[in-house]
């Protein structure tokens, strides 16, 4: 059925919206649950499958991204010409069973293979997601409602690292999987039954809504024609490719570090990727709501200032040499590190016509996925992998890889090296990521000077021309 049934549909209460807002969220926090709980458990993983860090960046990142990457825009094309709600059902049902598969892998080419069809699944929801939050939510709005949104990202995170290290720690990394993937077969039932389909541009100022969804070259030339959305775009998969080879790798920083255990590491990532990217995200999405009627620039300038002031406290929290101190500062990066995403999905929003938003998003999507959960845990775990080997051939004279498969040492003195390479070649190789996020922060900068134009544009565009 295609989403032209909803023409018609009565105005969405205010309760209604908040509850479907609210869903919608936690479909998010679980497809990130699904997507992340591979990081707290890369270390249980790496030393079971024997594999490097390189590798495990690839399962997480690569395999990912891949496959997320190629049916985001086929997946998104179909959410602007059918119901929403419907493909949102069916990418969970998706995502969630190849999740418990990934439980029932005995080799690294069958997690790969698992993860590449997670990627498959998850590809098909954001897109679809925010596109009906826009249906729901009228412009001065959306920066909250999209901030809400993007809660499941680091609720996600939280849940998933703590209920992936609980797990690890009492059962086996195999059991995660399969238990974190169950509960999304029930979210898939209560989108399917509950989750009404909104008329295309219900909440905009002029709700006019296109018989047919234009051609994606016409979404690509909306969005080519600015500049702020290509400088803003740019900067946040930039930011993502710093923020993604952190989440990987938070959970075994400290347990190389400072020997937490897996609940111990969990609750560490939960924390730095859970509570406090949760703080930066409803913060960027606030302020740029309230900043914004005053001077629409700040749509850009919370992602680039939020970049440049998170940069000082990763680095100063890495560096030191007690687990308390290190958790209270590095506690103040994701705040500033996670300002940014509402800001620019509601700067999309804004720019496209109805039925673009969900091959806009989409496009946006690909761009983070492809640099930042692509690129970012395979570029750090790749860097990690240099480090560690020039460190142990420095001090030890030795391969790392072969002396130290799946990072362990056979006897006592080369367990030891081991796990002293992997200490320091963790805070040396997460210092040198962080310090990436000097470029997001400038093109973010750049991009303010250019956000008032192409929204006056738009607006004159959206004016004359209807939704087509």
């Amino acid at each position: 059925m295609t989403s032209q049934t909803a023409v018609d549909s009565p105005p969405i209460s205010r309760s209604y919206r908040t509850w479907a807002l609210f869903l919608l969220m936690l479909i998010y926090l679980s497809n990130f649950v699904d997507r992340i709980i591979i990081s707290v458990l890369g270390e249980a993983i790496k030393a079971d499958l024997k594999i490097s860090d390189g590798q495990m960046g690839l399962l997480a990142g690569l395999a990912f991204a891949s496959s997320y990457g190629l049916m985001c825009i086929p997946i998104a094309r179909l959410a602007e010409r059918f119901r929403r709600t419907t493909v949102i059902a069916v990418a969970i049902t998706v995502w969630s069973a190849f999740t418990a598969l990934c439980g029932m892998a005995h080799t690294f080419t069958q997690l790969l293979l698992f993860r590449i069809g997670v990627g498959g699944g998850e590809a098909g929801y954001a897109p679809a997601a925010q596109s009906l939050i826009s249906d729901y939510y009228p412009p001065e709005k959306r920066a909250s409602a999209l901030a809400v949104f993007a809660l499941g990202v680091p609720l996600g995170t939280l849940f998933g690292a703590l209920a992936g290290g609980y797990i690890a720690q009492h059962i086996d990394w195999r059991a995660a999987f399969l238990i974190v993937g169950a509960p999304g077969l029930i979210l898939a039932i209560v989108v399917k039954l509950f989750l009404k389909e909104p008329r295309r541009g219900q909440s905009d100022p002029s709700p006019v809504a296109a018989a047919e969804a234009p051609p994606l070259i016409s979404v690509v030339r909306t969005l080519a024609g600015s500049p702020a959305f290509l400088l803003m775009t740019a900067g946040l998969a930039l930011v993502s490719l710093t923020s993604f080879g952190l989440t990987q790798f938070m959970a075994p920083f400290f347990i190389r570090v400072f020997g937490f255990d897996y609940t111990q590491a969990g609750m560490a990532l939960g924390l730095l990727g859970g509570v406090s990217a949760a703080l930066g995200t409803m913060v960027g999405g606030w302020l740029t709501d309230r900043a914004a009627l005053r001077n629409r620039s700040w749509y850009a300038l919370i992602g680039g200032l939020g970049a440049l002031a998170a940069i000082p406290f990763y680095l100063f929290g890495f560096g030191q040499q007690t687990a308390p101190l290190a958790l209270a500062v590095l506690f103040l990066g994701p705040i500033g590190l996670f300002c940014g995403q509402a800001p620019v999905y509601a700067f999309t929003h804004n720019l496209v016509a109805p039925r673009m938003r969900a091959s806009a998003t989409a496009l946006v999507i690909v761009a983070l996925t492809l640099i930042g959960a692509g690129l970012g845990p395979y570029l750090t775990g790749a860097v990690m992998d240099a480090v560690n080997a020039h460190l142990f051939q420095t001090r030890f004279a030795g391969d790392f890889l072969v002396a130290c498969p799946g990072g362990k040492g056979a006897t006592p003195d080369l367990a030891e090296a081991c796990r002293v390479t992997l200490a320091e070649g963790a805070r040396y190789s997460l210092m040198a990521m962080i310090s990436l996020l000097v470029l997001p922060g400038g093109l973010f900068l750049i991009a303010g000077r250019y956000v008032e134009r192409d929204l006056d544009r738009a607006a004159a565009r959206n004016t004359s021309h209807g939704d087509a």
